[in-house]
């Protein structure tokens, strides 16, 4: 039997960890470390079926243009770019565990493209005027 639903926050975080491409075991603390606690079966099933329903990669493979463009979607539409801020508590996992993976770089990259798609719809609606 399932355990409780994924958030929209928890499916772009798992996609965004496992496409740079973080370990799933690092995943599930990484997770855990922003409130959302899973297992390593459950991480694994879900960044599986998330890849394959989205069309983000095949098997274990994650095409990371595809990647991008579904998860500046997810964070536009669901406002959740707060959560794509690497902590202290991360960053110290990450040197740990898995140091090639420099968690804040990949966290800071996002958030330009992010800011970058804002500022497009900005004056893209201004120009309508």
């Amino acid at each position: 039997m399932g355990g409780r639903a994924w958030t929209h926050e928890e499916d772009a975080l798992l996609v965004f960890f496992a496409s740079i491409p973080v370990a799933s075991k690092h995943i599930v603390s990484l997770l855990a470390f922003k409130g959302f606690p899973r297992t390593e079966s459950a991480v694994r099933c879900r960044a599986q079926f998330i890849r394959e329903r989205e069309k983000l990669g095949r098997s274990w493979f994650w095409n990371i243009n595809m990647v991008n463009q579904w998860l500046d979607g997810q964070i536009l539409q669901h406002g959740i770019e707060h959560f794509f801020v690497a902590t202290p508590q991360e960053q110290n996992y990450m040197a740990h565990n898995q140091p090639d993976i420099h968690l804040s770089q990949y966290y800071d990259f996002l958030n330009l493209r992010i800011m970058a798609i804002r500022q497009q719809i900005v004056e893209m609606s201004e120009g309508f005027y």
